[in-house]
């Protein structure tokens, strides 16, 4: 029996499309239909109230993540400088001698790595970070939300976070009954911290997450704003700014030969009251 072969379907076989012309006649086209102008109003408007909204709390989430990071850093660091002074007999590293110097200030000082670095006895604060954690990266020693138009360009030696004066000096030298002058600047023994939950070890210098242009604010000591701070018992938390206690001044701070500068007038946490003896809360 004879079968007819199928065709299957091809290009030629394919049914013709029908085209319509509209010369002489008007077409039918469906009608697309635009938002009026109160419509697109309202959308922008309401736009701009979910994000006056939830945007704060996005910053407030934001700054929260960055200021447990940077706690996180500070309590590492703490650990470090511990650890170091654990090595050389409780005692807390320092790069530049304790010496008085009101003129100048030459980088006659061979830093750990290697190049010359100027400073004075209580520069110790911000650079001594290079004896006890030499493996610390810049980003570590950041402050949280430290912005990058003030990152040095050519070598990092500088910390944000700053070791408190107290460990650099006698616990005599910052109390004004019996201080005396540079001969009471040495470094002190950590161990020999009478309060060490109530003692500072470190601080950021700044806060840039509280804006003040063209950098942050100076974290100490302003009522109603936090302080980072990492304690002398290896913790670290934030204090409210007006619950410090008063510090000690320090009248033979470096810059004193151009007048007695703000921050050599008893600064909370940095200058403690009596020193390792003394307590910051």
């Amino acid at each position: 029996m004879y079968h007819t072969p199928t065709i299957k379907s091809s290009f030629f076989s394919r049914p013709a499309r029908r085209t319509r012309f509209c010369l002489f006649a008007r077409c039918s086209r469906p009608t697309l239909r635009g938002f009026t102008l109160l419509e697109t109003t309202m959308v922008i408007a309401v736009i701009a109230l979910l994000i006056t909204l939830f945007l704060p709390s996005l910053f407030r989430s934001r700054a929260a993540a960055l200021e447990t990071r940077m706690l996180s850093n500070m309590r590492q660091l703490a650990i470090a400088f511990t650890t170091y002074a654990d090595s050389h007999a409780g005692i807390m590293a320092a790069i530049f001698s304790p010496e008085f110097r009101i003129q100048g200030n030459p980088e006659r000082v061979i830093m750990p790595d290697g190049q010359r670095g100027g400073g004075y006895w209580f520069s110790n604060t911000h650079t001594a970070w290079m004896l006890a954690a030499p493996d610390f990266t810049e980003e570590m020693l950041h402050a949280a939300g430290h912005p990058a138009h003030i990152r040095p360009r050519d070598r990092f030696i500088y910390s944000d976070f700053h070791l408190s004066e107290a460990f650099y000096a006698s616990p005599a030298y910052w109390n004004m009954k019996t201080i005396t002058g540079p001969k009471q600047w040495a470094s002190q023994r950590l161990d020999a911290v009478a309060y060490p939950d109530r003692k500072a070890m470190l601080m950021p210098i700044e806060n840039f997450l509280v804006s003040n242009f063209p950098n942050g604010t100076i974290s100490c000591c302003r009522q109603g704003l936090p302080i980072a701070v990492a304690w002398s018992d290896l913790s670290a938390s934030n204090i409210m700014g007006d619950a410090v206690l008063p510090g000690s001044p320090n009248p033979w701070h470096h810059l004193t030969h151009r007048g007695f500068p703000s921050w050599a007038g008893g600064t909370p946490l940095w200058s403690t009251k009596d020193g390792i003896f003394g307590r910051d809360r």
